[in-house]
């Protein structure tokens, strides 16, 4: 398992990828520093690349997330598309991801398996009109 982690000023997001198996240990070491550069550059928006990774997360964990972010002073209103490949979620775990995250009030985790998808969705605006931060 392995990861980067960086932000792209040219696009106003921080770009996560990682590689191989993916545990609630390996998420607790990535947070912090996810976290510090959120801060550093005032950043809501992340494009997660998780084509190349394999998640050994367990429903159990899921349920955990959330408050592992709230924990981490993880900012609600940040947007995180996460791309994935064919191996690296069983397919049911993605709705409970969604219903879990939600019933936490975490609604900006989106799960996409085409980049520019990811991308676009991460461009969108507000519901009000204006430019997500």
């Amino acid at each position: 398992m392995c990861w980067t982690i960086r932000y792209e000023d040219t696009e106003g997001i921080i770009r996560l990828a990682i590689r191989g198996d993916v545990t609630m240990d390996l998420v607790r070491r990535i947070l912090p520093e996810f976290m510090a550069l959120s801060r550093r550059h005032d950043c809501r928006k992340a494009l997660v690349d998780y084509t190349q990774a394999v998640s050994k997360i367990t429903l159990v964990d899921i349920f955990e997330v959330p408050g592992l972010l709230r924990r981490s002073d993880y900012d609600t209103r940040m947007r995180a598309a996460v791309v994935y490949g064919p191996a690296s979620f069983p397919p049911a775990n993605l709705p409970f991801w969604k219903t879990v995250s939600h019933n936490k009030g975490i609604f900006g985790i989106h799960f996409f398996t085409e980049r520019q998808e990811a991308l676009q969705w991460l461009g969108e605006q507000r519901l009000d009109g204006g430019k997500l931060p």
